[in-house]
């Protein structure tokens, strides 16, 4: 599977809400039995562990939802206050789909840009 490219803007302090569709040649494939992983890093070297955000749709308490595992789809949801601390600037993002089999194949790579807000809710 080729990896896509795409720009993510998020915003510090706010929550995150994205769909996610894993694609082959641009159809959704069914992702049944298999687990997405989302990472955002200052470098493609850093480890998981010290990333800015890692997620694995396996882990028990995940960020990472597959909803609708024959059509290829899942969501991302991280909650405002789990953003708060999340440095300001241009990063890297990649969302990674693995199937039952293990094997790898990377579906959206990118810049991820964190961005504060600058208007008041209060």
């Amino acid at each position: 599977m080729a990896a896509t490219t795409s720009t993510l803007i998020l915003n510090i302090g706010d929550s995150v809400s994205r769909n996610v569709v894993v694609k082959e040649n641009g159809v959704a494939i069914n992702i049944t039995g298999g687990s997405i992983k989302i990472a955002i890093k200052r470098t493609a070297t850093e480890l998981d562990d010290d990333a800015i955000f890692y997620d694995d749709s396996l882990e028990s308490a995940s960020d990472i939802t597959i909803t609708d595992a024959a059509n290829g789809l899942a969501f991302w949801s991280t909650a405002d206050e789990d953003t708060v601390d999340w440095p300001e600037g241009t990063f890297i993002w990649q969302a990674r789909y693995i199937d039952s089999a293990g094997v790898v194949s990377s579906t959206k790579t990118g810049k991820c840009i964190l961005g504060v807000n600058i208007i008041d809710d209060e």
